[in-house]
């Protein structure tokens, strides 16, 4: 997430700081997904409340496609050296996660067997984000490449083959709302820019409305949940739009939005994962509004976090 940003920039030459604004909000939500999801237990809260989880996804679940619609809208500039400086926090926060895995989880016993596996959990697949980002950064010169051979025709025929595949293979997300970023790059449409604000309210609404009527059916409410599904792609693209129109020049935000990598690779960690957001749901009696307040902590005390081990790692990687 980080690692693809790196060429964001405005009219003078400066990161974006409303992009990065943006990148910080996602990842909240992305936090603050996974405490409501993890933490969901039906439709009242521990105290028999109302659990008003459920109706909330249309406001958060288009947080990976704009992550990622982000990196194709700038491009990813593949440099070998991050490559290896995103490997090694991954590592890191492994561990990170394995001890906090120990601490709220008193009959955890860590063997070597277990050790090994969550050291490094994409080789098992826990980090299906992160296995599938790493695979588009390698990708992405030949992405990169090819969007720019292609004519605005050629483009459109394959945003919707990629779009239309979703019905049958879901691993093209990544690939997909990469591309899509590519084609919106090179081909702006004014009318969705013009238009952002309000067409993400429309998708929203929308979401909301047949989340509410659908959601006893399992299988069209999962479909409606998936990443690629129209409204979290068409919120996702017009969400961009609207903070891209933004003028924020405080560039502490691009300091905070370069470590909120970190706030995902802990609290998405297999090994603390349900206990941790299960935790915090009881905790706040799925209030909401607290969960939203804690998510925004942890994503700026992890962002600050990753801003310290970065300035610790980075010279070694780079040989200074």
């Amino acid at each position: 997430m980080y690692y693809a940003e790196n060429q964001q920039v405005n009219r003078g030459g400066q990161r974006e700081q409303s992009i990065e604004l943006l990148r910080i909000v996602l990842m909240t939500l992305i936090v603050f997904g996974h405490f409501i999801g993890f933490g969901y237990h039906g439709k009242t809260n521990p105290d028999g409340t109302l659990n008003l989880s459920a109706y909330l996804p249309p406001l958060y679940l288009y947080h990976v496609d704009a992550f990622v619609f982000i990196s194709g809208y700038f491009g990813i500039n593949l440099k070998w050296r991050k490559v290896a400086l995103l490997i090694v926090k991954m590592v890191i926060y492994s561990l990170f996660a394995i001890g906090l895995t120990i601490l709220i989880m008193p009959d955890f016993k860590l063997t070597l067997s277990s050790l090994l596996k969550n050291v490094y959990p994409i080789s098992a697949c826990d980090w299906w984000f992160m296995a599938q980002y790493l695979f588009l950064m390698l990708l992405s010169p030949f992405l990169n490449a090819g969007m720019e051979k292609l004519n605005k025709r050629q483009a459109t025929i394959l945003v919707g083959v990629l779009y239309l595949s979703w019905f049958r293979c879901t691993s093209v997300l990544l690939l997909f709302i990469y591309i899509l970023g590519r084609y919106f790059r090179k081909y702006p449409c004014v009318q969705i820019e013009r238009n952002a604000g309000k067409i993400f309210i429309t998708s929203v609404v929308v979401f909301f409305a047949l989340n509410y009527y659908l959601m006893n059916e399992g299988t069209y409410i999962q479909r409606l949940y998936d990443y690629m599904s129209p409204f979290n792609v068409v919120s996702a693209v017009s969400l961009f739009y609207v903070f891209k129109k933004w003028h924020i020049t405080w560039g502490g935000i691009g300091n905070i939005a370069s470590g909120v990598l970190a706030a995902y690779l802990i609290t998405s960690h297999e090994l603390p994962r349900q206990t941790f957001n299960d935790l915090v749901f009881k905790a706040t009696n799925g209030n909401v509004i607290i969960i939203l307040l804690i998510s925004v902590i942890i994503v700026i005390l992890c962002s600050l976090i990753d801003i310290m081990i970065t300035n610790w790692i980075r010279p070694v990687i780079n040989g200074k």
